[in-house]
């Protein structure tokens, strides 16, 4: 299917073809992709991985939310295009003044982008705050650990900084806090109990040994 039939698709409205089309060339200007009336005759394999990826936001934009979920909307695109859909994205929000869900597991890409983080392990949240508190004073081990690996990529003696462990599976998660297997602040409580809320309703934590 060719992009722009894609694209107008997206569209709930009842317009007529030629209104469609202002506003998917609209939105593709918006999005700063070249020669937009090239683009809506093409296929998607004609088109580069960042091209693409921007079109897809084009049809997620195209239905006119007012909250917009990207779902590592970067993954598997070079640095150079990736800071360029993360921008974007960036620009997105604050000129419509949507809101935007940023899921990823690169804690990097959201710095300078995201107002609010919810920090999660093994599917649950661990740390909740806003952007500044939690790269500035985070709370949570795993949270820690994420903004120091975010620092140095790799260790004294070059190898690849991570974090010690495996993460669990899905149906085999561990009594207590998920994550006290890989926590070097574990106390015997943490293994039995679930992690007491600690801090405010602004910035929280699910750690009893850290306050």
């Amino acid at each position: 299917m060719k992009i722009g039939t894609q694209i107008r698709e997206a569209i709930r409205n009842k317009l007529s073809s030629e209104q469609k089309n202002t506003i998917v060339l609209n939105l593709l200007n918006d999005l700063e992709i070249s020669d937009p009336k090239k683009r809506l005759t093409q296929y998607p394999h004609e088109l580069s991985g960042g091209m693409r990826q921007r079109i897809l936001i084009a049809m997620a934009l195209a239905r006119d939310p007012d909250i917009l979920i990207a779902d590592e909307p970067a993954t598997s695109l070079d640095v150079r295009i990736k800071y360029h859909i993360i921008e974007l994205l960036k620009r997105i929000g604050k000129n419509s003044k949507k809101t935007i869900i940023y899921i990823t597991h690169d804690l990097a890409s959201v710095k300078g982008f995201a107002d609010q983080i919810l920090i999660m392990y093994a599917g649950k949240i661990v740390e909740s705050g806003p952007a500044k508190k939690i790269f500035g004073n985070a709370k949570h081990p795993y949270s820690q650990r994420l903004i120091d690996l975010m620092s140095r990529s790799v260790n004294g003696k070059g190898k690849l900084a991570y974090i010690e462990g495996q993460p669990p599976l899905p149906d085999d998660f561990p009594e207590g806090c998920r994550f006290h297997p890989r926590c070097g602040f574990a106390i015997p409580s943490c293994k039995t109990e679930s992690p007491e809320i600690q801090g405010s309703d602004i910035h929280w934590w699910a750690c009893p040994v850290i306050n």
